[in-house]
């Protein structure tokens, strides 16, 4: 074990290697194994792309719903002043006066 070890590691500080470093047990379930962590770099990435846009989308929906409540508050005021004065007492209790 010790000579495959020095094997190993002259082999490796050759210039070129003659042969290959790593066996063939030892290298393919190291490839399997980047091939697997790209994989995964690959779905956090589109994970977080997707996150980044339900937040933008969240966002635009809010924005869109406040939007709406406020032409809703200003048209309910439109209406209210039809029917009440604007000096009504009810009109000041909801701070509308």
């Amino acid at each position: 074990m010790l000579t495959y070890g020095r094997f190993l590691l002259q082999a490796n500080t050759q210039g070129p290697p003659l042969e290959p470093t790593l066996p063939e047990r030892l290298l393919t379930p190291i490839q399997t194994t980047f091939a697997e962590l790209e994989g995964s770099i690959t779905a956090h990435h589109a994970a977080e792309a997707g996150r980044k846009q339900a937040i933008a989308g969240r966002n635009a929906l809010r924005k869109e719903v406040e939007g709406r409540v406020r032409r809703g508050c200003v048209q309910s005021r439109q209406h209210l002043y039809t029917y009440l004065a604007q000096d009504d007492p009810i009109l000041a209790d909801y701070g509308l006066a």
